[in-house]
């Protein structure tokens, strides 16, 4: 998978797979480097490209940046994210390990940032909002933290009653496909998830290896994939890395055309934005490339404090 660290287009596993591990985050970048590592050939990005090697100085200033937990650390996790989701949908040969491995580390993804750590931190080079001190930022961030771990318990609660309701028919549905559907057989010799979970993410999970049972749920593997958005990343700090662009992948729908210069085009638009110290992104819109300032995450999380108020109130209801 390509991104870019100043002009050069760097090979996306082999910079992070050498992470110092600082937190649960840092652990969950590290594994999905590993897993895209151990992936059959697929192309995820720009084909044929020749990826340039970071120096060591270099690769220190990109990883104490995403130890940091700064926007950086967001935008990398929700761009591999994207890309464990697209492996997700190509089509293998047959059901195999590398399926059940994206499963659990996608699992993981939700609760790791939902729960155990808070990825929408408060952004430091926010506008039109006061700057908070230390301990009012902190308190303000437990606060937050607490109102999403009881979201989230309400959450799980409705979601394993609906499994509970669910899972019996969930299970004759796997066993009718496998009886029906070649070349997408579980073996039953394999084990596929050997992390221990609660029966919330155990029937999910029965229910995410029927759909790739379903052929129609599954894109081929030799299918291309468009760059639809590219977010460059301002270093304000650093001496060897002025920026990065964190791209973000789909599979191409056959209605798609893929354009080689997609990359080009939208480095282009971001270059015509007035100089700014935060990131900036750029989208493909009915094929011309369009950049602009994207959201905070502190802007993201008052609105999902604004959902959580909505989902509290539902779930009272």
């Amino acid at each position: 998978m390509t991104f870019g660290v100043n002009d050069k287009r760097v090979d996306f596993v082999q910079a992070f797979q050498s992470l110092p591990v600082d937190g649960n985050l840092g652990r969950l970048l590290v594994d999905a480097c590993r897993l895209f590592e151990d992936m059959p050939d697929v192309v995820v990005g720009l084909e044929n490209e020749v990826h340039d090697d970071l120096s060591d100085e270099a690769l220190k200033e990109l990883h104490a940046e995403f130890n940091a937990g700064t926007d950086f650390c967001f935008h990398v996790l929700k761009t591999v994210r994207d890309c464990a989701f697209v492996l997700d949908q190509v089509m293998c040969e047959q059901f195999t390990k590398h399926d059940a491995r994206l499963i659990r580390w996608l699992d993981r993804f939700d609760y790791q940032v939902e729960q155990d750590e808070c990825v929408f931190m408060f952004d430091r080079g926010r506008r039109g909002y006061p700057r908070l001190s230390r301990e009012r930022r902190e308190k303000r961030l437990d606060e937050w933290r607490a109102r999403l771990v009881r979201r989230v318990s309400k959450y799980e609660k409705a979601k394993k009653k609906w499994i509970e309701a669910k899972e019996e028919i969930v299970k004759e549905e796997i066993v009718k496909e496998e009886n029906t559907v070649d070349n997408y057989i579980l073996d039953p010799e394999e084990e596929y998830d050997s992390d221990d979970s609660d029966d919330g993410a155990e029937g999910m999970r029965l229910w995410l290896y029927g759909s790739h049972l379903r052929t129609e749920n599954r894109i081929p593997k030799e299918s291309k994939f468009v760059l639809r958005k590219l977010i460059r990343y301002p270093f304000n700090k650093t001496e060897h890395i002025k920026t990065c662009s964190i791209p973000f992948y789909s599979p191409a729908l056959p209605q798609n055309v893929v354009d080689p210069n997609a990359w080009t085009k939208a480095e282009v638009a971001l270059d015509n934005l007035a100089p700014t110290h935060r990131p900036t992104e750029a989208e493909a819109e009915c094929g011309v490339w369009k950049a602009s300032e994207p959201l905070s995450n502190f802007a993201t999380k008052q609105m999902l404090h604004g959902l959580d108020s909505m989902a509290d109130l539902v779930l009272r209801g």
